[in-house]
């Protein structure tokens, strides 16, 4: 697990404790040494490569996922969270409510997720865990492997 740490001292007024009563306090996101922050999943809910809905890992606490909305989300971020998964790039990402009987089983984990250009790693994007979406904004992402980014793919329905 990755943690952030921070010891805070309090000494305002009189009190009747010792330091055995000192309390440490750990905050922050848990990073799951199996999984990481970020999960494929196909229709059924089993982890699956290359494509499916993505489900942040563990943002809220341990052992809790969830789907990730669209709102804020771009071609940067989709290609610095396929990276982070252990991609190369993203090849393409789309926003339904494809699965919903599946869909319907995830709490939305994470909203308004940004990442700029010049982010390497998911740890500098910003995100909220407080959301104001519905599953027909779960974000569903295709990432690749081959060293040659190439072409992108864009849907197009007739």
């Amino acid at each position: 697990k990755q943690w952030y740490q921070r010891r805070v001292a309090i000494t305002a007024g009189d009190n009747n404790c010792g330091h055995s009563e000192d309390v440490f306090l750990s905050c922050g996101r848990y990073k799951n040494k199996d999984t990481g922050y970020f999960t494929l999943v196909d229709s059924n809910g089993d982890t699956t490569e290359l494509e499916g809905l993505l489900i942040a890992n563990n943002f809220v606490g341990p052992d809790q996922v969830g789907t990730v909305c669209d709102d804020d989300f771009t071609d940067v971020t989709a290609d610095i969270i396929c990276k982070e998964m252990g991609y190369n790039y993203s090849v393409r990402w789309d926003n339904d409510n494809n699965w919903p009987s599946l869909q319907d089983t995830y709490n939305i984990a994470l909203d308004d997720v940004t990442c700029s250009e010049g982010n390497s790693t998911f740890s500098s994007c910003r995100y909220s865990t407080d959301n104001n979406c519905g599953h027909s904004e779960d974000v569903f992402l295709s990432c690749g492997r081959s060293e040659n980014k190439g072409i992108k793919y864009t849907q197009y329905y007739i």
